[in-house]
């Protein structure tokens, strides 16, 4: 979650606070600091004996539940969960080393995995309390035992390097940051079946150069991380005002009716805040991100220029008081606070607004449309993939099959989602209008290679602060340092390619 990171810290600088967090995730993790190498984590729920695990000792198959909110496993749901199945179809790969076929992607796991460890490299987020309900849950099911180990965001990359040098490394990874993340994680096409349904094909076919895929995510899964709009539901129906869900039930979820939401919200008195306009996400949402991936030639380039209308409206919000600079996600919780987009992080029981009362926060997509212009979902591209050197490569393959399944989260009693209305948000609206009018990733981790400064402290704070009059002039003045950024991060992919 390199870009979450990027964007907090912007704004935390700009306010001149100070905030002592290990990763985006901010509290809770599994362990404190780095592992020095990735044996030294925390094995999740058993000690040495497997002997009373479902799955390959005793070869049963699991029976597979309906369920309304998650589904189980095989069976069918109304939240983006249920498996499915493995691939069973005509184009499904045999020749792998995960077998996953199949009504049961677990029933045929290896007895000789039985009581074999992976180690998950994480920073805190995928190794909370309530995940490792998911992770217990899994090595009842296969008797694999998995061990966390938590290194932090800022370190991930450089410090696997250094195990993966050692060979200390772990099994299964994060690769988010693309593409400095190829760094860490090894082929997948001869160990997991990609032809499988169950995996994301559009995320798939983006992480694939010279032949090879490098990691994978499910949209079935709680870990795809789009953009969407949180906002406090309290607030707009104390005072009557027509909220982001009432527009978007209406089909009226505009960025001219998120604008009118600030209005509203800012309106009612000089403590409060309508909330964040971020011309980052517009500008994805209109086709120009900062830097665009043609996964075809594997080659990124830069919209700079053609962001300015996006950072125009955002200086306009700006200007009329509707957010102010000392208004970051944490102050949401205030109860002062409309509006705030940012990725799925913020649906999560420990995520960005892990604060506020759960009863109070609700979500929607992003806007749908602007200016008459139909607008697109916005994905981080969040991804895992089995890390080079991994000595349990093929357990760490069914563990992330598991993990990033949210059918097996709720019969787990895992409650990872700060509410319904949130997880519902995310799963039955968000997923489906992205797989209907289709997705923009946005990615600012070509940046990351040329300064230390994040996409919103580069942009934002010198772009929208300095007014809508500035906006060309500005963004101009930024050029050298993106193009700068397009030519590191294309030379890098350069030697992946064949």
């Amino acid at each position: 979650m390199k870009q979450h990171w990027n964007k907090i810290l912007a704004m935390m600088l700009s306010v001149l606070m100070v905030f002592a967090v290990a990763g985006c995730g901010g509290g809770e993790t599994a362990s404190g600091g780095d592992d020095a190498d990735a044996s030294g984590g925390v094995l999740v729920g058993f000690d040495d004996d497997v002997s009373g695990v479902q799955g390959t000792a005793s070869g049963d198959t699991g029976s597979g539940s309906t369920g309304g909110n998650g589904g189980g496993n095989g069976g069918t749901t109304n939240n983006g969960g249920g498996n499915g199945g493995g691939n069973t179809g005509p184009n499904a790969n045999h020749n792998v080393d995960a077998n996953m076929q199949g009504s049961d992607p677990f029933a045929n796991v290896p007895s000789n995995l039985k009581g074999t460890k992976v180690v998950f490299a994480q920073w805190g987020d995928e190794g909370a309390s309530e995940y490792q309900k998911v992770i217990t849950a899994f090595t009842k099911k296969t008797g694999i035992k998995v061990q966390l180990s938590t290194i932090t965001q800022a370190n991930y990359v450089t410090t696997l390097v250094s195990q993966i040098a050692a060979r200390s490394g772990p099994d299964a990874i994060i690769t988010y940051a693309y593409p400095t993340g190829l760094d860490t994680a090894q082929p997948l096409q001869n160990i997991i079946d990609l032809s499988d349904d169950f995996w994301d094909k559009e995320l798939v076919d983006r992480l694939t150069i010279g032949g090879n895929t490098y990691a994978v995510n499910s949209l079935k899964g709680p870990w795809q991380d789009f953009e969407m709009t949180y906002f406090n539901k309290k607030l707009f129906e104390d005072n009557g005002i027509t909220s982001p869900r009432d527009y978007f039930k209406k089909g009226q979820w505009t960025y001219e009716n998120f604008v009118k939401c600030l209005q509203e919200v800012a309106a009612l008195g000089d403590d409060y805040v309508g909330g964040m306009m971020d011309p980052n996400i517009l500008a994805a949402q209109m086709g120009t991100p900062l830097f665009s991936y043609d996964a075809k030639s594997a080659t990124f380039s830069q919209n700079l220029m053609a962001m300015a209308d996006a950072f125009k409206l955002s200086c306009q919000c700006y200007a009329k008081g509707y957010w102010k600079s000392f208004a970051y996600w944490g102050t949401m919780s205030t109860g002062k606070v409309g509006i705030y987009p940012i990725w799925l992080y913020g649906a999560k029981y420990n995520g960005y607004f892990s604060e506020m009362d759960n009863s109070t926060l609700d979500a929607v997509p992003m806007p749908t449309s602007w200016n008459g212009k139909k607008l697109k979902q916005v994905d981080g591209g969040r991804s895992y993939g089995i890390a080079k050197g991994a000595k349990n490569p093929t357990g760490a393959a069914y563990f992330l099959r598991y993990y990033l399944d949210y059918s097996y989260y709720e019969p787990a009693g895992c409650k990872c989602f700060k509410n319904n209305a949130v997880r519902d948000a995310y799963f039955n609206e968000t997923i489906p209008l992205a797989q209907k009018d289709g997705r923009v990733y946005y990615n600012s981790t070509p940046l990351s290679l040329v300064t230390d400064d994040s996409q919103l402290g580069f942009l934002e704070n010198d772009v929208t602060r300095a007014g809508e009059d500035q906006v060309t002039v500005n963004l101009s003045k930024k050029q050298n340092t993106v193009n700068e950024a397009v030519k590191r991060v294309n030379e890098r992919l350069a030697q992946y390619k064949k």
